[in-house]
């Protein structure tokens, strides 16, 4: 969780841990904070999200949390 936080900071993000963007995605998805796990997604690496089923999952539901 200490790689996702730092995450959150950076402006855009290259070399990420597949693993910490999971854990972190699925941290905030259970908290309900779908804002950050947008944002987070859209930092990352160009076909990364669509790559990783499990990001894709956590990214579109929170996409329909935050439209619906």
């Amino acid at each position: 969780m200490k790689e996702f936080e730092q995450y959150k900071s950076e402006k855009k993000l290259r070399n990420v841990r597949l693993e910490a963007v999971r854990l972190g995605f699925r941290k905030c998805y259970e908290a309900h904070d779908f804002a950050t796990i947008i944002a987070i997604g859209k930092k990352l690496p160009a076909g990364a999200i669509e790559e990783d089923d499990k990001l894709l999952r956590y990214y579109d539901r929170a996409q329909l949390h935050l439209e619906g």
